[in-house]
């Protein structure tokens, strides 16, 4: 739990406009409260995650079965308090329980309400942090209603976050300041660099921004458009350009210098991005919305 520490001694700003639901997992694997112990073992196995909720035929959390629950269940309580085990060292604590593991009902071993953290779907990040903080626990359910809509961990936090928050402050997190400020970006690094290149490199940081999974956000087609306009700049900044001019060479024997293309390429280039821009700035809510 340091880094949460550090978090709140340090006083670092979250917007609060940043909610639960921007930074929640929402296909986070989940049990249902028929599922029986083989199933959750199951699970542990498949999915590799320390804790998995439950939940029942409505989608209601009703508990949380953690991989210490397993543990104890088989392992009787005295045993934690010997510090000499040689004298056991043939007893088997485990064997009973997978033997009945199929007629074991998960929701016997479920953690209830005051063992694990909720939060509204729509708290603000700050929220999130308190309450991580204060009950302690590495992550947090999300629910709509009762309903769970998603786990937010430490790692998911750190990574939607406090990583992405770092770079989202510079243009104060505003979607209308962030389109050109990337468009920008990727056309002047387009125009010195290959675009193709560029773009695959920039694409970490779209992702920060955006979030894990959205596919569907303006952010993407600024850097789009930012990396094929900004491309035309200079005769250096995509492959076709260079195909171009060597065509241009052999066919006319022409020879095209820099700045010759460059006067003419970073006009074209800022116009057809202020286009793109304008373009965004209408057709951008309309993503954000769906």
């Amino acid at each position: 739990m340091q880094a949460w520490k550090w978090f709140d001694a340090a006083g670092q700003h979250l917007p609060d406009y940043v909610i639960a639901r921007d930074i929640m997992c929402a296909n986070y694997p989940r049990l249902r409260d028929i599922d029986t112990l083989s199933d959750a073992i199951d699970a542990f196995c498949r999915f590799g995650v320390s804790e998995l909720p439950g939940v029942d035929e409505d989608g209601d959390l009703v508990g949380v079965v953690s991989e210490d629950e397993l543990i104890r269940l088989g392992l009787p309580e005295y045993i934690t308090w010997m510090e000499d085990l040689s004298p056991i060292l043939n007893f088997q604590p485990f064997a009973e329980i997978l033997r009945r593991e199929a007629n074991v009902p998960v929701i016997e071993i479920m953690a209830f309400a005051d063992r694990y953290a909720t939060i509204n779907e729509t708290s603000p990040a700050i929220q999130v942090a308190k309450v991580m903080i204060r009950r302690d626990v590495r992550q947090a359910y999300v629910v709509r209603d009762k309903q769970l809509a998603g786990v937010i961990s430490i790692q998911d936090f750190i990574q939607k976050v406090l990583r992405a928050c770092s770079v989202k402050n510079l243009t104060g997190m505003h979607t209308g300041i962030l389109i050109p400020a990337v468009m920008l970006m990727a056309a002047l690094g387009s125009a010195f660099v290959d675009n193709v290149i560029f773009v695959a490199a920039f694409v970490p940081v779209v992702k920060k921004l955006v979030g894990e999974g959205v596919t569907l956000h303006p952010l993407w087609w600024a850097l789009l458009f930012g990396a094929c306009f900004g491309g035309n700049i200079t005769m250096i900044g995509s492959t076709a350009n260079i195909g171009a001019l060597g065509m241009v060479e052999k066919r006319y024997r022409l020879r095209i210098h820099f700045l010759e293309w460059f006067r003419v390429g970073l006009a074209a280039g800022l116009v057809a991005s202020l286009v793109a821009w304008l373009c965004l700035l209408v057709t951008g809510p309309l993503m954000l919305s769906r």
